[in-house]
């Protein structure tokens, strides 16, 4: 009896131990960076040939952690053959300029941007999160800015904030 009693404990143990990482492990992989590509904006921009999906983001943003993979998802649906995605994080200190170049307040903040018209289009991100307004806001950002008309950029009068 008492050895049954033992076994079972060590059984349980075991499940919950078992959930426990398998619950952690599932956390990480829905983390915000998992879907980084490593392109960072001015790479992105420097070699643009189609217009940018860049994401703001930050991995302990917990509606980050939300809106990424929706985002992702639509990306590769639908835009993977008309948009270049990019990630920045808010965390990291390099981004810091392009964040304050697009006017970064609060995330997660998602733009489509053409850099060679020189437009940019927010995908609103809204307080309830629906797969189908983000990819509405998508369409409709992406439309703005494919419709915009190419601009004549002077480097020395660029802007200070997009």
């Amino acid at each position: 009896m008492l050895l049954r009693a033992l076994i079972l404990v060590g059984v349980v143990v075991l499940i919950v131990v078992g959930i426990g990482f398998s619950v952690q492990t599932n956390q990480a992989a829905k983390l915000p960076s998992a879907y980084d590509n490593g392109l960072s904006v001015e790479a992105a921009f420097q070699g643009a040939t189609k217009p940018l999906l860049i994401e703001f983001y930050s991995d302990s943003c917990h509606a980050c952690q939300i809106v990424t993979p929706i985002i992702h998802e639509i990306y590769e649906r639908a835009y993977k053959d008309k948009l270049t995605f990019v990630m920045a994080n808010t965390d990291d200190e390099k981004n810091a300029p392009i964040a304050e170049l697009f006017g970064i307040d609060a995330i997660p903040a998602i733009f489509v941007f053409d850099p060679r018209k020189m437009k940019k289009a927010e995908v609103l991100v809204p307080e309830v999160f629906h797969a189908s307004d983000l990819e509405k806001g998508l369409a409709d950002a992406f439309t703005t800015v494919a419709n915009a008309k190419a601009k004549a950029i002077n480097p020395a009068n660029a802007p200070k904030r997009l």
